[in-house]
């Protein structure tokens, strides 16, 4: 018998597309059809010693959560996440985490209001934007970047392709600029997925021929994600035809 459900197609790092896989699983059972399918997956870099005096970090994912206390285990101090799931990583691994409020601005407003003493890490993956580091040292803060981790591209598996090939509806989350322009890349031509893009950063990575079936999460984070994942499912996504910065 033909499977009525939709598709979820998740084409980000295994580890994260099994993270909101189970989000999804929880909110919604089995009203859609979960199919993970990975475009690129994480490499783990950067160990060198950390030098001078380094008094907090900034935490712009959980990837970066996971690569710094994959190289660094036993360092404690203040970490700046930018939303709630980074901060609750962050927590478990012990640090006095701090929920920025959700976006770059918002983490880049925080640190400059409490304008740490000593050196601020920014941590983050080789693909991610420097913007946060620069605008800091711009408000005065003594920030530095490393880069502990890098998102490989892996070519597509099967599951992708085999995912367009029925006539049953497909929407495929997009968490970040890279994973757009990797799945724009490798879309099967003729291939009319709906898209669920994190923001419009990453939007403005989608080709211009997809955009008419495009919605925008209104918050880079999760809950916001699977916000989209709702309206999909009872036919109220607002469709993206002109993307701008917020």
């Amino acid at each position: 018998m033909r499977d009525p459900r939709p598709i979820l197609l998740l084409t980000r790092p295994l580890d994260g597309s099994q993270r909101f896989a189970k989000a999804v699983e929880e909110r919604f059972g089995t009203a859609i059809e979960v199919v993970i399918a990975p475009l690129h997956a994480i490499e783990w870099m950067d160990d060198r010693p950390i030098t001078g005096d380094v008094r907090a970090l900034i935490f712009t994912s959980q990837n970066g959560v996971l690569g710094w206390n994959r190289a660094y285990p036993k360092f404690e101090g203040v970490a700046y996440c930018v939303g709630p799931q980074t901060t609750a990583l962050a927590a478990r691994f012990g640090f006095d985490a701090i929920d920025c409020g959700g976006d770059a601005r918002a983490v880049i407003d925080t640190v400059s209001a409490k304008n740490p003493a000593g050196t601020v890490i920014h941590v983050r993956g080789l693909h991610g934007s420097g913007d946060i580091a620069d605008h800091l040292r711009d408000k005065g803060v003594t920030c530095e970047e490393r880069i502990v981790y890098r998102q490989a591209e892996i070519s597509p598996p099967p599951e992708f392709t085999m995912a367009f090939q029925s006539d049953r509806p497909v929407l495929a989350p997009l968490f970040s600029p890279r994973s757009a322009a990797l799945f724009c890349e490798h879309l099967p031509d003729g291939a009319t997925p709906w898209l669920a893009v994190i923001s419009p950063n990453a939007a403005e990575r989608v080709d211009l021929m997809l955009r008419r079936r495009m919605m925008v999460a209104e918050a880079p984070n999760v809950g916001a994600m699977l916000e989209l994942v709702n309206e999909f499912l009872n036919g109220s996504g607002q469709v993206v035809t002109d993307v701008r910065h917020t």
